[in-house]
């Protein structure tokens, strides 16, 4: 029956290595992409997803308004609507601290963001 269910379940491709998975085993991360010069809904495999991750955790550490902004644009697609509007008010230092804690909350599991 399992067989069955990774048979019939959808494939996403990993947008960092390129491989297709079905989508139990694909975690939606944001990723800054630096051709749009925005975060990404990015669709990665287990081998990726923690090292994107880190990326984005790095690129928000020391926020610029116009990071932050893309930063909650993004939370805004996955309809995070309360988050963003509140780090959109709140001092750059204090917006980059919430955000980590958002990430690691995405890197734990107990957040997770769907395509």
């Amino acid at each position: 029956m399992e067989m069955e269910n990774q048979q019939s379940e959808a494939k996403f491709m990993c947008s960092r290595c390129g491989t297709v998975h079905p989508f139990s085993c694909i975690r939606v991360v944001p990723a800054w992409n630096e051709t749009a010069l925005d975060f990404l809904t990015s669709y990665r495999c287990m081998q990726c997803w923690v090292e994107t991750l880190g990326e984005t955790k790095l690129k928000t550490a020391v926020l610029t308004d116009e990071v932050r902004q893309k930063f909650c644009d993004f939370l805004g697609r996955h309809e995070f609507d309360e988050l963003s509007q509140v780090l959109r008010q709140a001092k750059l230092d204090s917006s980059s601290n919430a955000i980590q804690k958002f990430l690691d909350h995405v890197q734990s599991g107990d957040i997770v963001l769907e395509p």
